[in-house]
């Protein structure tokens, strides 16, 4: 197996990131290596991404799966709030607008 290495990284978002999951389920003797290259080929990605992005996909989506929570934008990379009020409420008008 051999990856590429760039200066920029590959960032996945939510959704790229429950797929990973759906395919490590569904065969669950890949490994990371295989997943990364399997995921380049997928998602059209310049590089593929590292193992240690998809081990903490794969741990996040475990985490996910236990806290059951249903408020998810599978758009996004990250799904922390805004800390800042002003960015807090301009991040819940966007919700409302969905």
């Amino acid at each position: 197996m051999t990856v590429t290495t760039s200066k920029h990284n590959v960032s996945l978002t939510t959704d790229q990131q429950l797929t990973i999951a759906e395919r490590k389920k569904s065969n669950p003797r890949t490994t990371n290596g295989e997943l990364a290259l399997w995921a380049k080929d997928q998602f059209k990605l310049f590089k593929a991404p590292d193992i240690s992005t998809i081990s903490k996909a794969l741990k996040r989506q475990k985490l996910q799966e236990q806290t059951e929570t249903s408020s998810i934008d599978t758009s996004r990379k990250r799904q922390q709030q805004a800390k800042h009020p002003i960015l807090f409420f301009t991040d819940r008008i966007a919700d409302n607008i969905k």
